[in-house]
């Protein structure tokens, strides 16, 4: 019998044969994200009351924007 060793990313929960692999997986995260700025629409023109866009900043600096779909 055959003991298997795999690795998991902490972020994404990919497998990996290779530590090596999944270290560079985690590695390459944007962790720590900051909510910087959301934008609304009027409850006229969108009643759920969810943001349309969020500004995201990360630990590296670098803003990001999400929009709703």
């Amino acid at each position: 019998m055959k003991t298997l060793e795999k690795y998991q990313c902490e972020y994404c929960h990919t497998e990996y044969r290779e530590k090596s692999a999944c270290e560079q997986c985690e590695k390459n995260h944007k962790v720590k994200p900051k909510i910087k700025k959301t934008i609304y629409q009027s409850y006229e023109m969108d009643r759920s009351g969810y943001p349309m866009r969020l500004n995201i900043e990360f630990e590296n600096g670098e803003t990001i924007t999400y929009k709703r779909g």
